[in-house]
């Protein structure tokens, strides 16, 4: 039987393989490297089937009036997407990280388990995202998802 744990580690950057397509991260003084900085979702609008995203109203937006009756900071779900705004999700990066595994022989039978886990930090699966909402083909993209 053999095991292993680690926490606190940022061992996917330290393997190189830490670059990802299509994620963005907020860097600065006191935030952890992989913070990641994302479109919230905000569902499906009911009316029309898209999906909704919260756009944080600015001082332009009050100034050009809008969005009338929110005040700069609230959040409101905009189904345009050009006009979501970015939100600090947390790390994507697990706190715990590790494994079990065990072995038994008998004869000539081998049977070897095998269980990896990690357990904290956000995840985004960009490959699910583009192909639910970034399709010419929706229903191929559904289909791939549930089948």
């Amino acid at each position: 039987m053999g095991g292993n744990w680690t926490a606190g580690t940022d061992a996917w950057a330290a393997a190189g393989t830490s670059a990802v397509t299509n994620i963005t991260y907020l860097r600065g003084v006191n935030k952890d490297f992989f913070n990641l900085y994302m479109l919230k979702y905000g569902g499906v609008d009911q009316a029309t089937g898209l999906p909704l995203f919260y756009h944080q109203v600015t001082k332009a937006d009050v100034d050009a009036g809008t969005y009338p009756g929110y005040k700069e900071g609230e959040s409101l779900t905009t189904t345009d997407y050009s006009k979501a705004s970015r939100y600090e999700m947390g790390s994507a990066l697990p706190k715990w990280i590790g494994g079990f595994s065990t072995s038994l022989r008998y004869k000539n039978f081998d049977l070897y388990l095998a269980l990896a886990y990690q357990l904290g930090g956000k995840f985004f699966s960009t490959e699910y995202g583009n192909n639910l909402y970034v399709s010419e083909d929706p229903g191929k993209a559904l289909f791939r998802t549930y089948w």
